[in-house]
């Protein structure tokens, strides 16, 4: 018998409560590796994608849900891969989003990367049939998007003022094409990212048959995430274990006297990430219909303000001058416009 689930009942207010939930905490996943000055940005992303893709999503299904695989994934084979392709996508997405923040602060890399996620990841669903809106849903979704678009010529601007700002600073100049690449990179990232949400509204149907089954909402969208998930940790893993084999620095990861500390954060990182990602899916469970469509804007609205409180803790628009902190400001408020739209059934 599968555990008893916690709600049961759809409600549009308490599935709104949980995605917001979820977005902060996605805002601020990076948390605990902030300070990390020993390792690359390569050696914390490695552990982290072991520890946000394999250990705790598989850990769930060991400690309590074992038996989906058998029951839904493998007679649903050919469903599972094509939901896992998303997730490859998704993964080299991430990537992206390790380079965007290097390039442009987690800040910046959120609102931009989160931005651009409520675009495709609300418009892909229904594009790629897995979800169907009337044409309530579509001036809604709509409405809901036009203040995003704003939002994200907005952070442009922000984003080109700002380095502009600190390169006048501190002597280093940052040029119109290293601000546009980073820029590109991020646009990229955001469209590749929004794939998880896609693939996890193309494999409703596993969620359908573990429910059918007799497994509680928070547990069978594991039947979802698990290929998702999987798919993207090739590229999670690959690319900084590339790196790491390029530099030949794979020694840093256990020669540093520190190293277990250094392990446990970034092992955190994943696990806060992780936990994002399983409570959006269900707050979008609990939302009801169209959840993965409007549920994605709010998800990734929540994130956008969270890494900017994040940034602003952390000192990241510091020296950026003030042009550039009330253009980031006006783009924040119309996102959040945005993703409010987007909330109202």
């Amino acid at each position: 018998m599968q555990p008893a689930a916690l709600v049961v009942q759809h409600s549009a207010l308490l599935g709104v409560t949980i995605v917001l939930v979820a977005g902060l905490l996605s805002g601020v996943f990076v948390a605990p590796t902030l300070s990390i000055r020993e390792w690359e940005w390569e050696h914390i992303w490695l552990v982290y994608s072991i520890s946000a893709f394999l250990m705790v999503p598989l850990g769930l299904v060991v400690l309590f849900s074992p038996r989906v695989f058998s029951d839904v994934l493998q007679p649903q084979i050919h469903l599972v891969a094509r939901v896992g392709m998303y997730g490859v996508l998704f993964g080299i997405g991430c990537v992206l989003f390790g380079v965007t923040w290097a390039r442009l602060g987690i800040a910046v890399a959120n609102a931009l990367v989160s931005g651009i996620n409520i675009l495709v990841g609300s418009m892909g669903p229904v594009i790629v049939g897995a979800v169907a809106l009337d044409s309530h849903g579509w001036y809604r979704l709509i409405l809901g998007i036009l203040p995003l678009l704003v939002g994200l010529v907005l952070s442009t601007i922000a984003t080109i003022s700002r380095d502009r700002a600190r390169g006048a600073e501190s002597g280093k100049a940052t040029t119109l094409l290293q601000s546009l690449i980073g820029i590109a990179i991020a646009f990229a990232s955001g469209t590749l990212s929004a794939m998880l949400n896609v693939g996890f509204s193309v494999g409703s149907p596993l969620e359908a048959k573990a429910s059918s089954l007799g497994y509680s909402p928070q547990l069978s969208t594991l039947a979802v995430w698990i290929p998702v998930l999987i798919g993207g940790f090739v590229a999670n893993f690959a690319y900084p274990a590339f790196l790491i084999q390029r530099r030949g620095t794979w020694g840093i990861l256990v020669k540093l006297q520190n190293h277990r500390g250094l392990w446990l954060r970034s092992l955190l990182m994943g696990i806060f990430w992780s936990a994002a990602i399983f409570i959006y899916g269900y707050g979008a469970w609990i939302m009801g219909d169209g959840g993965t469509t409007y549920g994605w804007a709010i998800v990734s609205g929540a994130g956008i303000l969270g890494s900017l409180l994040l940034g602003m803790f952390t000192g990241e628009w510091k020296g950026s001058g003030l042009k550039a902190k009330v253009l980031m400001g006006f783009s924040v408020a119309t996102m959040a416009l945005s993703f409010a739209i987007l909330a109202i059934p």
